[in-house]
């Protein structure tokens, strides 16, 4: 698919207060953002976004927040279902016609089906990931994603290693960043 011919319809998925997507969505009504479509907003708790005035935005076409809350989806043994969770997310991309996905703050780990079915995917967190950096000694993960790598927790980790390594912040963040 040529540059020309590559409109990406966005599905942004939050799961807190929705600042960076009432960022975006603001950036758009503005003009900042004129080649991207908001094809749908998805919350994965009942509470995301509820600060959000749908009303502000017509590109939005009154569509409100859609909520696929992964704790909905239960298997019989208790377990959560990755798998009906996945399926109602490719859903919502194939009901709103969404072919990117923009994960602006979501504390879920996103299934692996969505993100085949999108075009390219967005994931803004907090602190960098780098899935290939593992400790020699413990063998764990050295980045700063993963279970418990929320909100203020993936910063606090960055911070201490920053700290602890006596590295600088030029050297993990940019000039936008700081």
């Amino acid at each position: 698919m040529s540059k020309q011919e590559y409109h990406p319809r966005t599905l942004i998925v939050f799961s807190g207060g929705a600042s960076t997507t009432d960022a975006v969505l603001k950036a758009k009504l503005n003009g900042a953002l004129p080649r991207m479509e908001i094809a749908g907003l998805l919350g994965t708790n009942e509470a995301a976004g509820s600060k959000i005035q749908i009303d502000k935005y017509p590109f939005l076409n009154g569509r409100g927040i859609d909520v696929i809350n992964p704790e909905n989806y239960r298997r019989d043994n208790g377990k959560r279902d990755r798998a009906k969770f996945s399926e109602m997310i490719v859903g919502l991309m194939e009901e709103t016609g969404a072919n990117t996905i923009a994960m602006l703050g979501n504390d879920e780990i996103m299934p692996d089906e969505p993100i085949k079915k999108a075009i390219w995917t967005v994931n803004q967190h907090p602190a960098p990931l780098d899935p290939g950096r593992i400790d020699q000694e413990t063998g764990e993960h050295m980045d700063f994603g993963g279970r418990g790598m929320v909100g203020d927790a993936s910063t606090a980790a960055l911070l201490a290693y920053l700290w602890r390594a006596g590295a600088g912040r030029d050297e993990y963040f940019t000039e936008s960043a700081v």
